[in-house]
């Protein structure tokens, strides 16, 4: 089979409820690789600017998700993270190992160490600094660009999981 790989211009989720009504939501812009004019901007390095789409993806699904059911658990947020990893690695061209592997690896982490980390960060941590994975991803910003982005990414999960708790 020859399959032309077509370029992605924008993805949705459809979410139904059990009443038979739907939503669908866009998905969020940073799912696309960063331009080359955008790259030179940023000058983030390309693991941050990996970990943080597969977070801010997971964000996304989290939200969509607790529209569903009130509780998100360990293996239904492991489930968010592999599909995070795979939308992330579609949008930006890469392979699904490439993106896992700056997630964790990289990080000196397995899966389930990433997830139980972003886990504590969303659910068990007041300040963002305090959590093991903002910590363990910290140590790999190259430049102040890294950190800003780490730091804001960070910010929105704590906040998710405040928001959760009430």
């Amino acid at each position: 089979m020859n399959a032309k790989r077509k370029k992605i211009l924008s993805t949705y989720r459809l979410i139904v409820y059990e009443d038979g009504s739907t939503d669908l939501i866009p998905d969020q812009i940073f799912l696309e690789k960063p331009k080359e004019e955008d790259k030179e901007e940023k000058k983030c390095s390309q693991r941050i600017l990996q970990i943080v789409a597969v977070l801010k993806e997971t964000l996304v699904l989290l939200r969509s998700e607790t529209l569903i059911r009130e509780e998100i658990n360990v293996f239904a947020l492991d489930k968010m993270v592999t599909m995070a990893v795979n939308n992330v690695s579609k949008c930006q061209g890469l392979s699904v190992p490439t993106v896992l592997d700056k997630c964790t690896r990289q990080l000196n982490l397995n899966k389930a160490d990433f997830v139980m980390q972003l886990e504590q960060a969303l659910y068990h941590v007041a300040d963002y600094k305090e959590a093991d994975l903002y910590k363990a991803i910290y140590k790999k910003c190259l430049n102040v660009e890294d950190v800003l982005l780490l730091k804001e990414v960070f910010q929105e999960i704590c906040a998710f999981g405040q928001k959760e708790e009430k």
